[in-house]
């Protein structure tokens, strides 16, 4: 698995999770490095658990739509990695089903744990411009 493939496993485990199915998040993070996630949601979440809690409050909130990843960036340097990116959202809707704008930029970084790529960080910003 490279790098690139960790990053599209994130993306398609973040869809599956916005559509209710939490499975893919939990096998797609690390288990043996100290995880974190600065969401759109807000906060700073460390640990796995943190994480993964977030994710699966997240999954029971009834979104729809997707999330695609676009203006990647990647870097593989031993055992570790990153993707830079814009997500932006396709379809997007609250529970409620109100619209919602998803357009933030990313940066995700990834460890090799056991040969495998994990996501171990994953940043959001809220906005979405970017220069040069």
């Amino acid at each position: 698995m490279s790098v690139q493939q960790a990053h599209d496993a994130f993306y398609a485990a973040l869809n599956a999770n916005i559509a209710g199915d939490t499975r893919p998040m939990h096998l797609v993070w690390a288990t043996a490095h100290q995880a974190t996630n600065l969401g759109p949601f807000g906060g700073m979440l460390i640990g796995r658990d943190a994480v993964l809690a977030q994710f699966d409050a997240e999954a029971a909130m009834g979104m729809s739509g997707t999330v695609v990843p676009e203006d990647v960036h990647m870097l593989e340097a031993g055992d570790m990695g990153f993707s830079t990116c814009v997500e932006r959202g396709v379809g997007f809707r609250t529970g409620d089903g109100e619209p919602v704008d998803v357009h933030h930029r990313v940066t995700n970084v990834f460890v090799r744990e056991d040969g495998e790529w994990r996501i171990v960080h994953h940043h959001t910003d809220l906005t979405a411009e970017l220069s040069g």
